[in-house]
């Protein structure tokens, strides 16, 4: 890869990070979550609620751990 195209790539792959993350907080806020905030069902005796926190915040932990491999 030529020197001219990786801050291209570099610029890219934040740009997406940054996308996925104003995506991440539309979902957990106002317009999106409430269509999720369900007592039932139950995911591993979680509420839906609950889980569906919890993924979002484990899927954030994921692409940051991408992220900060990628960089190495």
């Amino acid at each position: 890869m030529s020197e001219s195209t990786k801050p291209q790539r570099r610029r890219g792959v934040y740009a997406a990070v940054a996308v996925f993350y104003i995506a991440l907080f539309v979902a957990l806020i106002w317009p999106v979550y409430p269509r999720f905030a369900t007592i039932e069902p139950r995911i591993l005796g979680v509420p839906f609620t609950l889980a569906y926190v919890v993924g979002a915040l484990t899927l954030s932990f994921v692409v940051l751990l991408c992220l900060y491999l990628w960089e190495r």
